[in-house]
């Protein structure tokens, strides 16, 4: 079918188109006269009336002499370009019917796809695990459903996670599992975990008799007995089941066999405190004339006319020569 095109100008316009279009229809609007290509219509006399025909798809024109004739609109409309002038959606759903102008038929079938697109072809069932949001706009939001009250799931941008998290209560001491925002799972006492107690102390010292106070170095004390005096001895102190500190029990180990135990012999002694395990020379200070002790080992002092001291060979000289120049006799 031929594409008609439809143009409106003077009747001078239409005179001066050299070739003129045979699938167009001029419009002379100052003569009234229409042409299709050169072939003009109605006999060249003026139009009466041009009205639309109330069936088929037909311009039915009038001349002055009461004659009249169709123009075919369907072969013009059809692959041409219509502007919808004055067009207007339907609120309510009809059927298209051959009575219809353009824009009723075009707004019908519009408002038929509004409601095929938005709540059919659109529309989304939520299956297990899915949440599907509200229709807004012809848009649906499809997410995950987090049952309501889990403690440990959550949704988020970057997908779904899990928040659990193990800690230890030292208040109630229970072990607990959280999950989101620390919400407590569940717990159980660490009790049964702890059989003989906690050692809470201890220390390592040598038994000065067979009955002992021991002093810890967290602060607290107590009286061991039976013990073998100068044997090494590790003490121990633990607290109840529960670690409360509410309850110890002590213990002593004997080390003796199992730790070589040194004494200071004659001229040496060993230190105490944190120098405990320090031997060093033992003056003694009736009898230490001339014998000293530095970092550096032993050493004799020189005798001066102050201090006693070891006689160096030069004084022990002047002593022989004073001897032999004195003579000794009785009285």
């Amino acid at each position: 079918m031929a594409k008609y095109s439809l143009k409106k100008g003077t009747k001078a316009g239409y005179n001066a188109i050299a070739q003129k279009d045979a699938n167009t229809v001029y419009f002379c609007t100052d003569t009234g006269e229409i042409f299709v290509g050169v072939n003009p219509m109605f006999d060249n006399e003026v139009l009466k009336s041009v009205s639309l025909k109330s069936t088929g798809k037909a311009l039915v024109v009038t001349k002055r002499n009461g004659t009249t004739a169709e123009v075919d609109l369907e072969s013009i409309i059809n692959g041409g370009v219509i502007t919808l002038t004055g067009y207007e959606k339907p609120s309510q759903t009809a059927a298209v019917t051959e009575e219809d102008t353009v824009n009723e038929a075009i707004g019908k079938l519009e408002k038929a796809l509004d409601n095929v697109g938005g709540d059919a072809i659109t529309e989304v069932e939520a299956g297990n695990g899915i949440n599907v949001s509200t229709k807004a706009n012809h848009k649906q939001t499809v997410s995950v459903n987090i049952k309501s009250g889990d403690k440990l799931l959550s949704a988020t941008g970057d997908g779904i996670q899990t928040n659990i998290k193990l800690q230890y209560d030292s208040d109630t001491r229970k072990i607990q599992l959280l999950g989101n925002s620390d919400t407590l799972i569940s717990e159980f006492s660490a009790a049964d975990f702890i059989k003989d107690g906690m050692l809470f102390d201890q220390i390592l010292t040598v038994a000065t008799g067979a009955s002992m106070a021991v002093s810890f170095p967290k602060g607290d004390s107590h009286t061991f007995t039976g013990l073998t005096q100068g044997h090494p001895y590790l003490f121990l102190e633990f607290n109840d089941g529960l670690g409360t500190e509410q309850s110890k029990t002590f213990a002593s180990c004997d080390m003796n066999s199992l730790i070589d135990v040194y004494s200071a012999g004659n001229g040496l002694q060993i230190g105490t405190g944190s120098a405990d395990h320090t031997f060093s020379i033992k003056l003694d200070t009736t009898h230490a004339n001339g014998l000293a002790v530095t970092s550096s080992g032993l050493k004799l002092v020189l005798a001066s006319s102050t201090d006693n001291g070891a006689l160096s060979s030069v004084d022990y000289q002047k002593i022989q020569n004073s001897d032999a120049a004195t003579e000794w006799g009785s009285f």
